[in-house]
């Protein structure tokens, strides 16, 4: 049994399982900085290499999206 990473993603908190904990945090991230590599590796403090092999690992694609919970943003009504 793998080493149980506990990880924010949104406002939903899970205990996670290494590779599904590995395959989230950088998802995410992409998701958050509209899928810029370079800022994504950025904020994870990885490198921009390890970033890529993570994409191509776990084949992480945009329409991944859909299967985290939604990132809550600012209520702009302009009012």
């Amino acid at each position: 049994m793998g080493i149980a990473k506990r990880m924010s993603v949104g406002l939903v908190t899970k205990s996670l399982e290494g590779e599904e904990a590995e395959k989230i945090a950088p998802l995410d991230t992409l998701r958050r900085t509209h899928w810029s590599r370079v800022k994504a590796a950025q904020a994870l403090a990885i490198d921009y290499k390890t970033l890529r092999l993570k994409i191509r690992r776990y084949g992480l694609t945009s329409s991944d999206e859909s299967t985290l919970p939604l990132t809550p943003t600012s209520n702009r009504t302009g009012t």
